[in-house]
Order: structure tokens, then sequence, then C-alpha cells
């Protein structure tokens, strides 16, 4: 349901911004509803914003925020701030200016691709190394362009064929289906035997097979990361045996979820935290301003934000979506 609501008031330490494009998270935002909730929504239902990556122009400067300005292009982040909204109220921190040569379409994909970046900073990968990416969903799709970028060899595993066909059209040096038998022993054969130096985990699943099996196709010594939403019944001794590091990634990275830094825009000393979730949205961007992350591909369809029911239809309805976006206004 489409809700027309008050436009948020300007506030010290914030950015008002009028939306161009938003980008729907399918994993995240389709966990929290149904179809039901799509094609027949309740008119006594709460109404919920969703939503957590946009980009747009600066309309407001709120007191103590500085560096920007009426009219600047800005990408921003945070669930309850980013949301799909024609005017969004968005903390310093989680906002970025836009390279020139970026479009506001690309720069809504910036949370995002701080999310897939953090997982990829946990792992920690050196040149050369190689590394399974599990998902090839929106999330996968964007860590393995990245990793790509990093001179990594990327191995990545989906359940759809057709997600696989999209990500190696993008670099991914080997696709495997993950109904299809073997999946460990083709890893361990592309690796000679010792197993890939890092598994980043994107996928969402109920199931602990997930993890289970990636401590047997990651090497000794090897780094497990996870990212998505995935079960945790460990079967221990396959990593003890294996001395492996298990790792968990926090959404776009340091300073989420602390509102010091969110909320009051107390920034992390550069020197000791060199890669906050501001920093990892800049970064982003540069990647995407030089083209070593392409998006197009991965835009499986744009709505209008009227049409946004039927955006969210697509979005429970198909299990190849990657991104569909909300357009707000008139084309760039």
């Amino acid at each position: 349901m489409v809700c027309d609501v008050a436009e948020p008031s300007l506030s010290r330490g914030r950015l008002l911004v009028r939306t161009s494009y938003s980008v729907i998270s399918a994993g995240t935002e389709s966990a929290g509803l149904d179809k039901s909730c799509v094609e027949s929504p309740s008119q006594d239902s709460p109404k919920i914003a969703v939503g957590y990556s946009a980009a747009g122009t600066v309309i407001g400067v709120g007191d103590g925020v500085e560096g920007y300005s009426k009219g600047d292009r800005v990408a921003c982040a945070g669930v309850g701030y980013a949301s799909h909204a024609e005017v969004i109220s968005v903390p310093m921190n989680l906002s970025v200016p836009i390279p020139a040569t970026v479009s506001s379409r690309d720069a809504a994909f910036c949370t995002l691709g701080a999310i897939a970046m953090q997982g990829i900073r946990r792992a920690a990968p050196q040149l050369g190394e190689i590394v399974v990416v599990v998902g090839l969903g929106l999330l996968g799709q964007l860590g393995a362009q990245m990793l790509s970028a990093a001179g990594c060899d990327t191995i990545g595993i989906d359940l759809s064929a057709e997600r696989i066909a999209v990500a190696e059209s993008l670099g991914l040096d080997l696709g495997l289906l993950a109904t299809d038998i073997g999946t460990t022993e083709r890893i361990l054969n592309a690796t000679d035997g010792h197993g890939a130096d890092s598994t980043i985990i994107y996928a969402h699943s109920p199931l602990s097979d997930i993890c289970n099996e990636a401590f047997k196709y990651t090497r000794r010594r090897g780094r497990i990361v996870v990212v998505g939403a995935v079960g945790m019944d460990l079967q221990r001794s396959d990593f003890f045996r294996r001395e492996q590091d298990f790792l968990i990634s926090c959404s776009y990275g340091p300073g989420r979820y602390d509102p010091t830094y969110e909320e009051e825009g107390r920034d992390y000393p550069y020197e000791f935290v060199r890669w906050t979730e501001n920093r990892n949205m800049r970064s982003f961007l540069r990647l995407v301003e030089k083209g070593k992350v392409r998006l197009d591909p991965l835009v499986t369809s744009v709505f209008s934000i009227d049409d946004a029911p039927a955006a969210y239809e697509q979005v429970l309805s198909s299990n190849s979506r990657l991104a569909v976006v909300l357009r707000y206004g008139d084309e760039e």
C-alpha cells in the first residue's frame, strides 16, 4: 500500500532529501512481508516505512551538518531513514555525495554495496586468493564483482542457473548450481585439493547446511564470513579440526547500530577505523564510478513509486529476482 504521510521536518545533524530512486532489497524486505499484505492490504494494518537504500537531491541542510548544500546529489542509507518515500530525513553519517558521472539510480545501490563490501573486508582477501561466494542474489552479485576487482578468483554457488549466468557475464570465474551433486569436490578440484581461501555467505536460509558445507571446501586456517541470515547449528569438529576462522559481518560496517555515530554524527578516527559504514559507501560509489562494479545487468525492473505494490508483488513472486528499483518523479 502506498500512503500519503506528512513530509519530515528538517532536524539538526540531518539532511532533508528529495528521493530520486530507491532499491528494494529483495532478501531483507521480503522476509518481513508476504503476498497477502501486498495484494490485499488492510486499512487497519499498521503503516510501516520500508527500505534503506536510496539516492536523491538535498533540499535542506540541518544545523551542524558540514560539506553539503541544497542541490547536492547524495546517496543515503539506514532503516527508518532512507525509506521508500518521496522526501526523507537522513543523518549526516548515513549520507554520501554522489560522483558527477554516477547516476542517481546507480547511487541508490550504495547501502547494498556497502553491506556486500563489509563482508569482503571481514574476509580480508589477498591478491590472487580464491574466494567462494554463496548466494548470488543482489548482495552476492555485488560482492563477486568487488572480489574480482580486488584481484581474487571467484567461485559462486546459487540455486538459480539464471543468477549464475548473470554473475558469469560479470566476471565470475566458476559458477556452481547448489542442487548439483559434488559441489564440494568441484571446489577442491579447482583449488588443487586445498580448498578456498575464504567463503563469504550472502545467502538467506534457515538451514545450517550452508555453513557446515563451507567448512569442508574452505582450506585449513581459511575464513568463513556470514553476511546473510542462515542457520547456525554448526558442526564444531569440521572447523575446529581445520582451525578455521568463523566471522560475522555487521551490515554496512563500523558505526552501524551505534547511535553516537549514526544519529549524533560523531565519526570514528580515520587512523583507527579505516572503514566505517560511511567510508564503505563512498568506496562503493568510487568502484561504480570507475566501472569496476556494473549495475545495469542487475536491474530486473524499474517501477514508479505509485506502482510500488506491483514492484513488491514481483519481488515476492520471482525466485530469480535481483534488483527492483523505485523511481520518483521524472527521469534524470
